[in-house]
């Protein structure tokens, strides 16, 4: 099972656990997000579910440093 996959069905344990262990940051779930968001909204189901999508999430997600699931720099 590929990552995305394996992200798509994670539980937020799962997700919590990920960022830990270092195994998944803030800017690779963000960009995760927002491609699924944009693969669904748009294309494929067209469901339009998410209206609107902060324009700097990925700088923000990149940027973060009080996150209590990362580890430390």
């Amino acid at each position: 099972m590929g990552k995305d996959s394996w992200l798509d069905n994670a539980s937020l344990l799962d997700l919590q656990e990920a960022m830990q262990t270092g195994e998944l940051t803030a800017e690779q779930l963000t960009a995760r997000c927002l491609r699924r968001i944009a693969d669904h909204n748009k294309g494929g189901a067209g469901i339009n579910a998410v209206l609107e999508v902060t324009p700097d999430a990925l700088h923000t997600a990149l940027n973060r440093r009080d996150c209590p699931f990362c580890p430390a720099p």
